[in-house]
């Protein structure tokens, strides 16, 4: 019984940082992989959409902060 409750805790993460992945929002996907990884270390799609998750949200970070210097340079701070 304990096996099966945690197979299916891992399966719904999985499923719901997939669907969060789809949605673009990856730091709660990265959160819902983390989960998998703790119930099934080895579960390989976890880890890979794990790591691609975490490139994702550096990603978007890293686009937002350029925007953000952008309009702080052409004093649009409300923008900013």
């Amino acid at each position: 019984v304990m096996q099966t409750t945690t197979a299916k805790r891992s399966q719904e993460n999985l499923i719901k940082g997939f669907r969060d992945f789809q949605q673009g929002n990856y730091a709660r996907a990265r959160d819902n992989f983390q989960v998998v990884l703790n119930l099934d270390p080895d579960n390989a799609l976890a880890k890979r959409y794990f790591h691609l998750s975490k490139i994702k949200f550096d990603e978007l970070l890293q686009f937002h902060m350029l925007q953000g210097l952008r309009y702080r340079d052409k004093r649009n701070y409300r923008l900013c």
